[in-house]
């Protein structure tokens, strides 16, 4: 019998996990697509309207479009339309999805898209290689001749004239310039029978081109830039999303937090850092605590009512004293050990999970104009060492020294009590400073100490 139960609980284990780490994948995929959407519009815009500059001329003559050589025409109509995404990405695999999203973006506009990479420019394959890698991702087929009048003659055909051909190329600084160079002339010289645009994802500066590009190419290309959110800001959305407003059944601790701070400074800002240091933790996580499984019905709760396949009566006494035994239970002594009281505390720890993030995004909202991270915020909310003393501090402000001075300066003395340096403080200085409006800085405390 007990074999059974346990066999149950690992099966609800196993699925919870699985079905978390999915739930994960999935919500950050949409966070990340969602704050690029603003510029991934704006791009859209630009590649019409570019495309429209292109072919105000007319389209050319049948007998012109069907010969296997480019138009000769002047040198300033061979002017290439360059669209520079600034990513600021040091780890080019944050950029992967991003440029997959604006791909599908453009191609849900009417557009014909080609995303290539560094790999396409390659001084091994050279030109031709890149010719076959446009050709493969246009075309769906592989060509064994490396000729671009083939997809001359494809886009010539009715039902694919008259849209942009948009060519990604990921990331810039990692193509072999030379390579880059010839493919960049070559496309100017088909510009009339393609209109081809070229969208160029570069992670350091705008200048790069100058630096990767031959003088030569440089003349060709007519550049337009625009500027993605940076990384912290990205993972400041990610944070809202998957810790902070989603309760996802689990709560972070602060050696966690720490952990997953330090993966993202670390390792230069990547966001795929953090998400492999995310992912590590949760299956840390269920791994080593064998009540995990009863967070599937903690998270799928409507109304306060707790799924029945973990009721409390199902758990055997092992699994229940150790439940017994957690901070949560221990430090806010809820009562006789029973499993109704093990539910009551987990639906109140729900409760009060979203006033924790209430306050947290207060803070948020009124530091984030002064560059304080939701990252740092969520860090620092987590640390138990710093609540005891501080929400002490908080509690003692006078109501004199939480009102807002007519010069709209915080005195000397008021931020000494504050706490200089910290980052839930300097949020609570900057909203004070900014805004007539005074929060109750010592409910705020209380709250984000209470939710530990």
């Amino acid at each position: 019998m007990m074999r059974m139960i346990y066999s149950r609980f690992l099966y609800f284990t196993k699925h919870r996990l699985k079905g978390l780490r999915g739930n994960l994948v999935s919500v950050i995929k949409d966070v990340l697509r969602n704050i690029n959407l603003d510029m991934f519009n704006e791009i859209d815009i630009w590649v019409h309207e570019s495309f429209d500059a292109i072919t105000s001329r007319g389209k050319p003559e049948f007998v012109k479009v069907t010969s296997s050589f480019p138009i000769v025409i002047d040198a300033t109509s061979k002017q290439l339309f360059c669209g520079l995404v600034l990513t600021r990405n040091m780890e080019v695999v944050d950029d992967l999805l991003t440029f997959a999203d604006l791909g599908q973006h453009l191609r849900s506009h009417g557009c014909h898209v080609a995303n290539l990479s560094s790999c396409d420019f390659s001084p091994k394959n050279g030109i031709s290689g890149s010719i076959k890698s446009l050709l493969r991702k246009i075309l769906m087929v592989t060509l064994d001749v490396a000729d671009i009048s083939a997809l001359a003659s494809w886009y010539a055909e009715q039902d694919n004239y008259g849209n942009p051909v948009v060519v990604i190329i990921e990331d810039l600084e990692r193509c072999c310039g030379t390579v880059l160079s010839d493919f960049i002339l070559m496309l100017s010289e088909w510009i009339v029978k393609l209109p081809i645009l070229l969208i160029l994802g570069v992670a350091t500066t705008i200048d790069a081109p100058r630096y990767v590009l031959s003088s030569n190419a440089l003349q060709f290309i007519s550049p337009h830039k625009f500027i993605l959110r940076s990384p912290s800001e990205r993972l400041d959305s990610i944070i809202h999303a998957v810790l902070v407003r989603q309760f996802s059944g689990f709560n972070v601790a602060h050696k966690v937090a720490t952990f997953l701070r330090s993966c993202f400074l670390r390792q230069d800002g990547t966001l795929s850092s953090f998400v492999r240091a995310l992912k590590m933790t949760i299956i840390h996580h269920f791994s080593m605590e064998p009540l995990s499984f009863i967070l599937k019905g903690l998270h799928d709760q409507n109304d306060g009512q707790v799924l029945p396949y973990w009721k409390h009566e199902t758990l055997p006494e092992a699994m229940l004293s150790r439940a017994f035994n957690l901070p949560s239970y221990t430090g806010n002594k809820l009562g006789e050990p029973n499993g109704e009281v093990l539910e009551q505390g987990l639906s109140q720890l729900k409760r009060s999970h979203k006033l924790w993030s209430s306050v947290l995004l207060c803070l948020y909202e009124a530091g984030k104009y002064h560059k304080l991270s939701l990252l740092d915020l969520y860090y620092e909310a987590l640390d138990p060492d710093l609540w005891e003393t501080r929400a002490s501090d908080l509690h003692s402000v006078s109501d004199n020294s939480l009102k807002v001075p007519a010069n709209n300066q915080i005195m000397v003395g008021e931020q000494n009590n504050l706490h200089m340096g910290g980052f839930i403080c300097q949020a609570i200085r900057k909203g004070l400073a900014s805004s007539s409006i005074v929060p109750v800085a010592g409910e705020m405390g209380s709250n984000l100490r209470g939710c530990q």
